[in-house]
């Protein structure tokens, strides 16, 4: 079986949060009331991928991948790639994937007339044949498993990590974005993006290797690793960085 293992960057449009909402600035304040919290997180819709970086894990290869360029260009990408893809498809592996990353990407590649027909089903689809359904098999929400599918709180991807022994965060967090983008530093953005992806990876594989699933050993997250450091400076920094947290890694107590 094959894998791809993604993760994506945004920034929220200003623009449709307007067309939706009317005033940006109140509907900022009303938010951020909300959700008691200045820095609220605004709802997916009104998100446009930035980056997306993956790593394919196939029978035949390993490949680290990136996409970057406009939101149309990210998305459109993507769904081509899977709709492309050998049959089957391969499984995609996510953290909150289902609530985040896959609603973003689907309603970007919607908006610009591209198809899903091999993704999104008709509505009626029987559950085990619609890859969107939560225990399809399809699509593998690695937050929403390991709380048990609601059972427990869904932990964050970089406590989850430190719970079982894996490199998180290392500095670089979603909430950079933003500033990242206004800058200009979207290498910057992908190698973040790059070490979240790392993260996921070594998540994914270490509880295969536990429950005798997926793929064996973990060899992929440094032949990954690898691919990623060559794509730039930015991305040997980063990813540097954090390969050299996943060398040192031990069981500890």
């Amino acid at each position: 079986m094959d894998y791809l293992i993604f993760d994506i960057e945004t920034i929220v449009d200003r623009e449709r949060i307007e067309r939706a909402e009317g005033d940006y600035d109140a509907y900022a304040a009303k938010l951020a009331a909300k959700q008691d919290t200045a820095d609220p997180f605004v709802p997916w819709p009104y998100h446009r991928p930035v980056v997306l970086a993956g790593a394919y894990l196939g029978q035949k290869e390993v490949k680290a991948i990136l996409y970057l360029g406009t939101p149309r260009d990210i998305a459109c990408k993507f769904w081509a790639s899977y709709h492309h893809s050998a049959r089957p498809a391969p499984t995609l592996v996510t953290w909150n994937g289902r609530g985040f990353d896959l609603p973003v990407l689907e309603a970007e590649a919607i908006r610009w007339g591209h198809k899903l027909g091999r993704w999104m089903m008709p509505p009626g689809t029987k559950s085990w044949e619609d890859p969107r359904g939560r225990f399809s098999g399809y699509h593998v929400d690695l937050m929403d498993w390991v709380a048990n599918s609601g059972g427990a709180p869904r932990p964050s991807l970089n406590a989850y990590a430190a719970a079982i022994g894996v490199p998180g965060k290392l500095g670089t967090g979603g909430g950079d974005v933003k500033e990242l983008h206004a800058a200009g530093e979207i290498d910057s953005i992908g190698a973040y993006c790059a070490t979240d992806v790392l993260t996921t990876l070594a998540v994914f594989l270490k509880i295969g290797a536990s429950i005798g699933a997926f793929r064996e050993g973990t060899d992929d997250v440094e032949e990954i690793a690898g691919q990623f450091s060559a794509m730039s400076e930015a991305h040997a920094s980063a990813v540097g960085a954090w390969a050299e947290k996943w060398n040192e890694r031990t069981g500890g107590d």
